[in-house]
């Protein structure tokens, strides 16, 4: 009798088993990404499982107690479903995708100097060959422009862009990104004309600088829409290659002719066509049937505003203190003045830039580190581990960068000391330097909540930094102008401070963002 009562129980037990186990599989297809087991014993009981029915078919007391059964198996059967089709042949392929991922990373950090480098070399090259103050400030201006208005759109494209290409809908994200930067490059050339056309009606400036402002905005905007383009399909050594070749194609033409003009017009043309056909070869047509219809135009706007306003904002915090500098209080010429500033910032600038690997290999460690947690963790722990995750690499992310800050100053002292950088100002070099690291530790934050969470809490952030710049760099500049690095450093004090709030909120919800990002 012991036996067919052991027999009889292990029957009733394989039973219940196999039950749950379906039970696992419905409501993995249901919930395809749990985090509580509140919210599977929520989907139990909406399917109708009563405390009486899972004791009666499931062989548990009541609908939570089966919810805490199987949340082990649906997480399970949810990670099984999300990787289908995606496991590895080659044993090696994630080592040198994580290598490869780097290695992109590394690149897009020195890849940000090329353009400053090219706006820098051009405003030398033009000044040393004659041109006025006046005509290189207005060519400075109009880059300054038209960055502010591209750098906005170029967050909500890449947005939808890179979540097109992630699901291999290549053809859409051509289709999407073609018809979002036209629309951006005509908006350019509207608010050019306008300008052009304002200017000329009050008889503003002369007609040189004039058309050298609209005409360096369109031709920034036209640059940087198709270096983003390449970019933003994952090939930043095509766009790194694309805008050297023409700074060094322009500088040998340049230099023979003998005129920056020419050799600045012939290196643009170059970058554009070098550009336009790595474009065209990142986005190659090749499956037709993957293409899905893209939104309205209505739905894309409102789904863009916000990523516009982000990017405008931090555009803004980044160019702010340098269009105060040059209408700062000085009396130094303002050719004297726009060296002494670009150089400063631009010296202040490869930390930053350099760390940018370091902050893109975390952000993909990161998104490999939640998969796992979600797979083994409760909603507590889950919360728990990821928040302490995000500040371990946000530490580690700060001694980089402020060790690469640290470097820099160090080196740039001792050559100033020895004779060097004639042209450099200590006050705003040094400024810079602090504006960066602050910047950068506020950009760390932002990034994660704009990855996780609706970009109302990155853009707090971002306006007050924005308005502790504004406050505070206006008065400052108009004293000296050197002190509108200060200003730039508070502000970015500003927006460090208010990320990390932000950040801190957004961690402390971070299982209800991680569920709703997808």
């Amino acid at each position: 009798m012991s036996t067919q009562a052991e027999k009889a129980y292990d029957r009733v037990s394989a039973h219940f088993e196999q039950a749950r186990a379906a039970l696992a599989h419905e409501l993995a297809e249901r919930v395809p990404r749990p985090i509580d087991t509140l919210e599977i014993a929520a989907v139990i009981e909406s399917i109708g499982i009563t405390d009486a029915v899972a004791e009666e078919d499931y062989g548990v007391a009541s609908s939570f107690d089966l919810a805490e059964l199987v949340f082990p198996l649906v997480h399970h059967h949810a990670l099984e479903r999300f990787f289908v089709d995606h496991e590895p042949d080659d044993p090696q392929i994630l080592q040198r995708e994580a290598e490869s991922t780097r290695l992109d990373a590394s690149v897009r950090g020195v890849l940000a100097l090329v353009p400053l480098a090219l706006l820098l070399i051009a405003l030398h090259a033009l000044a040393a060959a004659g041109w006025s103050s006046s005509l290189v400030l207005s060519l400075g201006l109009g880059v300054t422009a038209a960055m502010v208005l591209t750098s906005g759109p170029l967050v909500a494209i890449g947005r939808r862009t890179s979540i097109y290409i992630g699901f291999g809908y290549r053809t859409s994200a051509r289709r999407f990104l073609i018809l979002s930067s036209l629309v951006t490059f005509i908006a350019c050339a509207v608010i050019a004309a306008a300008i052009l056309g304002v200017s000329s009606a009050l008889g503003l400036f002369d007609p040189s600088q004039r058309w050298i402002f609209a005409v360096s905005l369109l031709g920034y905007a036209l640059l940087w829409l198709l270096a983003a383009g390449v970019l933003m399909a994952g090939f930043p050594i095509r766009v790194t290659a694309s805008l050297t070749t023409g700074l060094v194609v322009g500088f040998a033409v340049g230099t023979e002719v003998g005129s920056a003009a020419a050799g600045l017009g012939v290196g643009y043309a170059v970058s554009i066509g070098a550009l336009t056909v790595s474009f065209a070869t990142a986005y190659r047509l090749t499956d037709h049937t993957r293409a899905l219809r893209l939104p309205s135009a209505g739905l894309a706007s409102l789904e863009a505003a916000p990523y516009v306003a982000f990017g405008s904002l931090f555009a803004l915090l980044l160019l702010e203190p340098h269009v105060l500098g040059w209408l700062g209080q000085s009396d130094q010429d303002q050719l004297s003045i726009l060296a002494t500033l670009e150089l400063s910032f631009t010296l202040a600038l490869p930390p930053i830039l350099l760390a940018s690997g370091a902050h893109e290999h975390t952000m993909h460690s990161f998104w490999v580190f939640v998969r796992v947690c979600q797979r083994t963790c409760d909603q507590r722990i889950f919360s728990r581990r990821v928040a302490a995750f995000h500040w371990r690499e946000f530490r580690r992310y700060a001694a980089v960068l402020g060790a690469l800050s640290v470097a820099m100053v160090i080196g740039c002292e001792l050559v100033f000391l020895s004779g060097g950088l004639a042209d450099l100002s200590q006050i705003v070099f040094l400024c810079a330097i602090a504006g960066f690291f602050l910047l950068g530790l506020g950009q760390f934050n932002c990034l994660l909540m704009l990855s996780l969470a609706p970009p109302r809490r990155a853009i707090e952030s971002l306006l007050a930094g924005v308005v502790v710049l504004s406050v505070l760099g206006i008065p400052l500049a108009f004293v000296d102008f050197r002190l509108a690095a200060l200003g730039f450093a508070l502000g970015a004090g500003a927006f460090a401070a208010a990320a990390v709030w932000n950040c801190r909120g957004m961690l402390g919800e971070v299982d209800y963002y991680y569920a709703t990002a997808f």
